[in-house]
């Protein structure tokens, strides 16, 4: 206690805002009752918020503050962008004044006048944004790509007896690519896992472009498959390494170089739609060797559920282009007993399928045909599929 111009003192401890000491004034007569004390009440953090919105296309993309984190000790905004959005423009909304951007090759930043901005992520590794007058920098935003593991997918995607890209389009599929729009994995599926969904989200960005593809796809949180392409069915199906699987496409897990196919069943009555594949001397391969101007046989077959095999007529052979287009050989027609020639008029690498016929719908299978000034001979065969659920790589119900 302390005694100034005849006035007791006494020292108190209080809150505002934080801890801090004040001086209770008491007369002479002697010191007071001291006042009952309540628990002090931390300060509340506020809860930042970003001031600023960032989308890929209609989807919103986690931005972090740190404060003073920035060059210029300035507030900083990591926007951070899923691996899954590989060369997608981020737009940045909510904006007003001016922005300037780092350019990645000479360090240097220069103003970008858009409105709302828009970036090329994988061309830009920062901004500085400034105010209306250009004066000084209010917060400086950054973008951090996640890191997701991929596997290489060789993809081919067929509906209605034709190829939607290029077929065994390989590419690298990533971990977590259809969640980020949205879709539910099976339980069995871990955040480093590779899916046929995933393969699937893959193959519509291809076709469609990285923004639009829950617009032509549509996948239900028990990985059943009503819509896709555009096209709203469910007698869809899929093959993973040339073969059924027993899971839906949510909870197929795929492997480093992987094949998937994907297609829809054309007899939407029995599902009867056959597996076919080609087969030389006895031996199935997916590489063969023919000659110029000199007839390649081959020869068709199928198997029911038994695996019990027998010819297939009337299906027609046919080469592929790069963008997937098929032109029929002449003359390459299976026999009744499952038999045909084709015939290559000049030398080269070719790609070759089997078209189906009015009464026999097959899954157009690949196969690379090298033809040169020599002579060779192929087979062919296929497999019809098994019955199951839509989504999985089995018949609808």
């Amino acid at each position: 206690m302390n005694v100034l111009d005849g006035t007791f003192y006494h020292i108190k401890k209080g809150w505002s805002n934080g801890f801090h000491i004040y001086f209770i004034r008491e007369k002479e007569t002697g010191p007071v009752e001291p006042e009952p004390s309540t628990p002090p009440v931390p300060p509340t953090p506020p809860v930042a918020e970003a001031p600023f919105t960032a989308k890929v296309g209609n989807y919103d993309l986690k931005i972090v503050k740190t404060p003073k984190g920035g060059q210029f000790h300035n507030d900083l905004y990591t926007v951070q962008v899923p691996a899954a959005v590989k060369g997608s423009k981020v737009q940045l909304g909510g904006l007003s004044g001016f922005m300037y951007m780092k350019n990645t090759m000479f360090g240097e930043y220069q103003e970008v006048s858009t409105n709302p901005w828009e970036t090329e992520i994988l061309n830009s590794k920062g901004f500085y944004y400034l105010n209306n007058f250009g004066t000084s920098v209010r917060f400086e935003i950054k973008f951090e790509r996640e890191q997701a593991p991929s596997v290489s997918v060789s993809l081919t995607g067929q509906m209605d007896g034709a190829f939607l890209l290029p077929p065994e389009t390989t590419v690298p599929v990533e971990a977590g690519l259809a969640g980020f729009y949205g879709y539910t994995y099976g339980d069995n599926v871990t955040e480093n896992d590779v899916t046929a969904l995933d393969a699937l989200v893959k193959m519509h960005q291809i076709v469609f472009g990285e923004e639009d593809v829950s617009a032509y796809l549509t996948v239900n949180e028990r990985g059943w498959i009503t819509k896709a392409f555009g096209v709203e069915t469910g007698n869809l199906g899929f093959l993973v390494n040339g073969a059924m699987t027993n899971t839906l496409v949510h909870e197929t897990i795929l492997k480093a170089d992987s094949r998937f196919d994907f297609f829809n069943y054309q007899d939407t009555a029995s599902f009867s739609d056959k597996q076919v594949w080609l087969e030389q001397n006895g031996q199935k391969q997916t590489h063969f060797d023919a000659a110029m101007n000199r007839p390649l046989m081959l020869t068709v077959k199928s198997a029911d559920y038994n695996g019990n095999e027998s010819a297939v007529a009337g299906v027609q052979l046919a080469t592929v282009d790069k963008n997937g287009n098929t032109t029929p050989i002449d003359g390459a027609v299976t026999d009744q007993d499952g038999k045909v020639f084709a015939t290559f008029d000049k030398p080269g690498d070719y790609t070759v399928t089997v078209l189906s016929s009015d009464t026999t719908k097959v899954i157009m299978p690949i196969v690379h045909v090298a033809v040169s000034k020599g002579s060779v001979g192929i087979s062919v065969e296929a497999r019809t599929i098994g019955e199951g659920p839509a989504g999985a790589g089995i018949l609808p119900h």
